[in-house]
């Protein structure tokens, strides 16, 4: 199996990631794997593997206390990355 040549490439390496992030972006508070795989409409295995990658890069944070919560990481290229899905209409 290939391994991703670059960071862009695990954090959105399917739909459902750029999904997780679309959503995470419309949510005005920090969500559960299981809100995020409900909304995802995929399931709590699948939301477990993006949440790693994307934490892994500092795209998504999660919260300290129980249940865990995920938030997105306002960093400058999470910040392009929405905007570009702004402008194509996707969010």
């Amino acid at each position: 199996m290939t391994r991703p040549e670059h960071m862009v490439e695990e954090v959105l390496k399917t739909y459902v990631h750029i999904r997780v992030l679309k959503i995470l972006s419309s949510s005005k508070e920090p969500l559960t794997k299981y809100q995020l795989a409900k909304h995802a409409a995929t399931s709590l295995t699948t939301i477990s593997k993006i949440v790693e990658d994307l934490s892994k890069h500092g795209w998504i944070s999660r919260t300290n206390y129980r249940p865990v919560k995920y938030l997105l990481n306002r960093t400058p290229a999470v910040n392009r990355f929405l905007e570009f899905l702004s402008e194509t209409g996707y969010v």
